[in-house]
């Protein structure tokens, strides 16, 4: 009798040993599908920014204070409401194309936080989405001083 016709005998005569092989076995594949699942948002998070191109001579600020900006953003649009005086102050703080490209980078791909929506893009994306024409005039005027726009 081979190996596999042996386990196969074993399994018939211990159902729990069946259990925890079907466990095992879910277990890997929701795993699998949760490591592919992290794998492709990493690629289309490059992807979305990876023309945005940063001479890091030209910041002017540290790679904390761009995460601290862009976590500012990303609070002031996730959610009910948005809170377009955050939006316009952070815009404001910027310096250079290269300002702009390292916030876009730096806010990457994000999704919202709410079990209502599956909303997901990068910085423009969600400019786009939680802004009226107005406001996105507003924005357009303040990133103009960098040859920029949304």
């Amino acid at each position: 009798m081979n190996r596999f016709n042996k386990w196969l005998e074993d399994l018939s005569k211990n159902p729990m040993l069946l259990v925890i092989w079907v466990l095992i076995i879910i277990i890997s594949i929701f795993g699998l599908y949760f490591l592919i699942k992290f794998i492709k948002e990493k690629i289309d998070e490059y992807l979305a920014t990876s023309d945005y191109k940063v001479v890091s001579s030209n910041l002017s600020y540290t790679t904390s204070e761009y995460k601290a900006m862009a976590d500012q953003l990303y609070n002031a649009m996730n959610g009910a409401g948005t809170d377009e005086t955050v939006i316009y102050d952070v815009l404001n703080r910027l310096n250079t194309v290269d300002d702009y490209n390292q916030l876009v980078k730096t806010f990457g791909t994000r999704s919202a936080s709410s079990f209502v929506t599956s909303f997901s893009g990068t910085l423009q994306t969600w400019l786009r989405d939680e802004l009226d024409d107005s406001e996105v005039k507003k924005v357009n005027n303040i990133l103009s001083k960098m040859g920029v726009s949304i």
